[in-house]
């Protein structure tokens, strides 16, 4: 075919960047002038593919296309692949000139690329990604027996209709001849019944004529992903000086509709590494200054984008960092994280995940997220991740098996029970730390802490919070009775997410007025079998206490500079604390939870060595005395046989070396003279038991701890013996 002296063939053969076109617009309006008259298929398909090759090539030349109209609704109703990709490509050239897609949107293009664009859960021969879990796909084999499971189809009319039926038997009525074209279907996410031809999943599957396309199902939605991020990206929604643009630019607006932005969400369900790259990147777009994007979560979109197990995550990160708590949703709201409440990630990810997110930013959470991280900042792995991925895929196990008969289908979002890490059992997370890394000075000595005073701050109330826990008001059984299941005994997740939807839709109060009060103690029930509250202990756990007691030492101790100006405010818990150890009623004194009273004991005495503030605050709060008493019952079994890492002989020998610091001031001395004789006596006894213990001991290490609470105990009786004359 020859258009202006150009033969097509050899033009759609050149692989010169430079057509050498004389007069571009003139041959541009020939080739379209020839497209419309032809009824050949193969010469319009030519004639498209010259189309968007000149275009592309001379898009400022030629300018505006006025007849995108056409295009698009031929696209619409095309039934041939070939065709199909070729007008696709060309409205791709198309839409790189910014007056074109002006028009394009004007003409609702974008419900014609999305119809297109879930075609993707269709493409059942797409390379596996190397490191998938067959948690998240069967293998490719598998797809034929999901279509069977899902009976999502009818057919026949509204008021005489026939179905359920699997997408795999529409097939076996259309091979039978009892379906054709003009049959009018409905499914689940369709807005009303369609002729079959106009329902895109079925037109391509069924109605399709066999002329192979340029391009398979994940290629075309690949196109028309990048197509959307570049008409989004034409519109932004801030002017040159950072002002937001109102009213919301229409692209965002059509994207954000609810019969289009599901659709695009869930093409993350394909698990295809460019797929879900673009996906996130058109949402990272969309999100931007939109008021509409509050709401995302109900898409299930970070469902979805948390099970994806490829590497390239750093588009999920970026998007993640914009949306997770820019969402009209509370999650959790009995911890007492502030981040973890506001977040919709707070049921999925661990807290210390959030707070990279959050304060290190996109590149930094996708790091951790692709690695194995065990410190006192972030405790992340392979395991973790593949646990997090198979909680997620058991709660969208009702849902992802839809697709791949009907991919119109619509999730509707139910909240995930919070996931619980075994690996993150016995850690207690406070500021940007988790406390037990934090205090261990063998794997991780000095480990920097940028903002002593708000951790102290946090550490404070984290111990409050920790002591003062009690039972919630509903319990397990409670929340089971409310959704008519079984009392005394455990439920899986997909049992009480079966149930509280029976609930939900019998008494809904759209649907059933009278049963607003049954709804509501389902809707309790079942946020309380979801939060973490239900699975946490309730009561105050010994060990946590004593990483608090030790992170609070180890800032002291590192930190007393920034910390001196500062008054502890804890002592009234600290003295609670130590009273409560040595108190007569306490039988677990020296047992392995003694390590309670050493900490509580040690940080006594950190408070008092940074600041002269804290001296005279802990002799006010009557804490030297409490000391005594402890002092005294760990005295009572010094022996030769303790090594100096014991509680008793730390103890001791913190006690004395808080009143050596402590005598410097003359409040303190004043009490400790009214403890005397006792204290002195006390001080007398323990360094004869230290003396004789250290020269009968045949342990190197024993007697070394000994000496050196001899060792203090001299400096204290030396502190005390202060004359003021």
């Amino acid at each position: 075919m020859c258009i202006d002296g150009y033969y097509l063939r050899i033009l759609l053969e050149s692989s010169s960047q430079d057509l050498g076109i004389r007069s571009p617009l003139t041959f541009f309006n020939n080739l379209y002038h020839r497209f419309l008259l032809t009824q050949r298929l193969d010469m319009k398909c030519q004639c498209l593919q010259a189309m968007s090759i000149v275009y592309n090539q001379y898009s400022e030349v030629i300018g505006l296309f006025p007849d995108i109209r056409y295009i698009i609704v031929m696209l619409s109703r095309t039934q041939d692949k070939l065709e199909r990709d070729r007008l696709l490509i060309f409205l791709d050239k198309l839409l790189s000139y910014k007056e074109n897609i002006k028009i394009f949107l004007d003409e609702n293009g974008i419900s014609v690329l999305v119809d297109l664009v879930t075609l993707a859960h269709l493409h059942v021969t797409r390379a596996r990604h190397v490191i998938q879990s067959n948690v998240l796909e069967a293998a490719a084999g598998a797809n034929n027996a999901l279509e069977d499971q899902e009976k999502e189809w009818y057919y026949g009319t509204s008021e005489q209709s026939k179905g359920p039926v699997s997408f795999g038997q529409m097939k076996q009525l259309w091979a039978a001849g009892e379906l054709n074209p003009k049959t009018k279907v409905w499914a689940h996410g369709m807005e009303g019944w369609k002729s079959l031809h106009q329902v895109t999943q079925l037109k391509w599957t069924l109605v399709a004529k066999n002329s192979g396309g340029v391009m398979n199902e994940t290629e075309l939605s690949s196109l028309i992903l990048s197509m959307l991020i570049k008409i989004t990206r034409c519109y932004p929604t801030r002017d040159e000086d950072g002002a937001v643009i109102w009213p919301l630019p229409k692209v965002k607006r059509c994207l954000s509709q609810a019969t289009v932005l599901p659709h695009l969400v869930q093409l993350l369900l394909t698990f295809d590494p460019g797929l879900v790259e673009l996906v996130a990147t058109l949402l990272c777009e969309i999100v931007v200054d939109n008021a509409l994007a509050r709401k995302l979560y109900l898409t299930g979109v970070f469902f979805f984008i948390l099970m994806y197990t490829g590497s390239n995550v750093l588009p999920i990160a970026r998007f993640l960092q914009l949306t997770h708590t820019a969402q009209a949703f509370m999650s959790d709201t009995l911890t007492s994280s502030d981040l973890m409440k506001r977040s919709i990630l707070g049921p999925l990810l661990p807290e210390a995940m959030l707070y990279y997110l959050e304060n290190h930013g996109a590149d930094k959470f996708a790091q951790i997220f692709l690695g194995e991280f065990d410190t006192p900042e972030a405790i992340w792995s392979g395991d973790m991740r593949r646990h997090l991925i198979g909680k997620i895929a058991a709660h969208l196990a009702d849902f992802t098996p839809r697709l791949a008969g009907n991919n119109r289908a619509v999730y509707q979002f139910c909240g995930i029970p919070a996931v619980r890490y075994p690996q993150l059992e016995s850690e207690m997370f406070v500021n940007v730390f988790y406390l037990r890394h934090l205090c261990d000075a063998t794997r991780f000595p000095d480990w920097p802490i940028s903002h002593p005073v708000q951790l102290l701050k946090e550490v404070l109330e984290a111990w409050t919070s920790e002591v003062e826990r009690k039972p919630p008001e509903m319990t397990a059984d409670d929340a089971y009775q409310s959704l008519g299941l079984t009392r005394g005994s455990h439920h899986e997740e997909n049992v009480v997410r079966k149930a509280y939807y029976k609930i939900a839709s019998q008494y809904h109060p759209d649907k059933n007025p009278g049963g607003r009060d049954i709804f509501v103690r389902a809707n309790k029930a079942y946020d309380f079998l979801c939060s973490r509250t239900c699975w946490e202990n309730n009561e105050p756990n010994p060990n946590n206490i004593v990483l608090v007691l030790r992170t609070q030492s180890i800032l002291f101790h590192r930190y007393s500079e920034e910390l001196s100006g500062y008054k502890y405010a804890g002592y009234r818990q600290l003295i609670a604390t130590i009273r409560a150890e040595t108190s007569d009623e306490n039988e677990t004194l020296f047992s392995s939870a003694g390590s309670l009273l050493g900490a509580a004991v040690e940080l006594a005495y950190h408070t008092v060595q940074c600041s002269a503030l804290n001296a005279q605050e802990l002799n006010n709060e009557g804490g030297f005395q409490c000391l005594h008493v402890a002092f005294t019952r760990c005295l009572s079994v010094l022996t030769h046989s303790l090594s100096g890492s014991e509680m008793p002989v730390q103890v001791c020998s913190y006690v004395a070396k808080c009143y050596t610091v402590a005598a410097q001031f003359t409040g303190c001395r004043v009490t400790f003279c009214s403890m005397s004789p006792s204290l002195l006596s006390d001080l007398a006894y323990t360094l004869r038991s230290c003396l004789a213990s250290s020269s009968s001991s045949s342990s190197s290490s024993s007697s070394h701890g000994l000496l050196r609470l001899a060792a203090d105990t001299v400096q204290c009786v030396s502190g005390l013996a202060i004359d003021e004359t």
